[in-house]
């Protein structure tokens, strides 16, 4: 019959289609995380640039961001004070443009109050841009800080760690200290405290 041929074949279309549809690959993005302007920490460099900590973004599907959310998602740096340290760099980072780029060696000792010895070392990278931007109201501020692992971008816990500032002087018993450092120096080498203090900051 023609009207049973007509509908064979519309259903067949519908099931066609209704396949298609349930494989095909969803093309929504959802829209990025809106821009959070708040200030959440402040720092100063070596000239006396203080830079600003906002809160910013970071969308984890993207990997991209700004600011202390880029820098905790991302990078795995919880600790805001980890920008004090990057900023000690001398003498006061790496112009680009509107910002400047800090690097720094943070170190973490182990054994401090008796023979320290240096059990780890990551390159911390922050970058700070100084511009005014009007939606926020001020300064842009620090864009990412991270460490520089020859393409893996996320810090050690440890980073994170305290005592930081100053570095090591109040802390009189075993535990590990993370301290900053313009330098590099192999890890497993011996310093005395005295020396660690001199090369620090």
């Amino acid at each position: 019959m023609p009207h049973r041929r007509y509908l064979r074949v519309v259903m067949s279309v519908v099931i066609a289609v209704g396949s298609m549809m349930a494989i095909a690959p969803s093309t929504y993005a959802a829209p990025p995380p809106p821009n959070n302007n708040e200030i959440v920490h402040t720092a100063t460099d070596q000239c006396g640039n203080r830079a600003i900590m906002r809160a910013g973004r970071y969308d984890p599907s993207q990997g991209s961001g700004w600011g202390y959310l880029k820098m905790k998602g991302k990078h795995n740096l919880h600790n805001k004070t980890v920008l004090d340290g990057v900023l000690t760099d001398r003498p006061c980072g790496r112009q680009q443009g509107t910002s400047r780029e800090y690097h720094k060696m943070a170190q973490l000792w182990g054994q401090w109050w008796i023979f320290p010895y240096l059990k780890d070392e990551r390159e911390v990278i922050s970058v700070v841009n100084y511009r005014h931007d009007p939606q926020a109201g001020g300064q842009k501020g620090m864009i990412t800080t991270y460490c520089n692992q020859g393409g893996a971008w996320q810090c050690p816990d440890w980073v994170n760690e305290e005592p930081r500032f100053p570095p090591g002087a109040q802390t009189q018993d075993d535990s590990d200290v993370v301290t900053f450092s313009d330098d590099a120096l192999p890890v497993g080498t011996h310093m005395s405290r005295e020396e660690i203090t001199n090369r620090t900051g």
